[in-house]
């Protein structure tokens, strides 16, 4: 999780981050780094991310599916239609790993060239709240 800590964020779809802020999940922003340009196996797509170094930052890595969920959501047009690698593998076939494809995961055998988004996560805190127990005098 990156160190950065923010309590507001801009709507989806702007710049942000090194990316461009896709949506909240859970207690972090999600960011939507770069794509690459070629499908490619798991291993390289997961090495790709890990070592991805863009717009100042260098903690990107694979989405997990949730991730791509909200990704696909957020800019259906760049996603739809296509299967993107996700950074989750089933645990009785270490073999595969999860994709998706039309909100849908599947697991697929790693070997298979996929596309490929980084992503990269903004940690989330709750501004402070304005102490309102205190009456001014005038």
């Amino acid at each position: 999780m990156s160190a950065t800590v923010v309590a507001f964020a801009p709507r989806p779809g702007r710049p942000w981050f090194g990316g461009v802020h896709a949506a909240r999940v859970g207690d972090y922003h999600l960011i939507a780094g770069p794509m690459r340009e070629e499908p490619t196996d798991w291993a390289t797509a997961a090495l790709w991310a890990a070592e991805l170094h863009a717009f100042g930052y260098a903690d990107f890595h694979l989405p997990r599916l949730a991730e791509l969920v909200a990704l696909e959501a957020a800019f259906p047009k760049a996603l739809l239609g296509d299967i993107w690698w996700s950074s989750e593998v089933p645990p009785a076939s270490p073999t595969d790993a999860f994709a998706l494809v039309l909100g849908n995961a599947i697991s697929a055998a790693k070997r298979q060239p996929f596309n490929v988004i980084a992503v990269r996560r903004v940690q989330v805190t709750e501004p402070l709240a304005l102490n309102t127990s205190r009456r001014l005098s005038a």
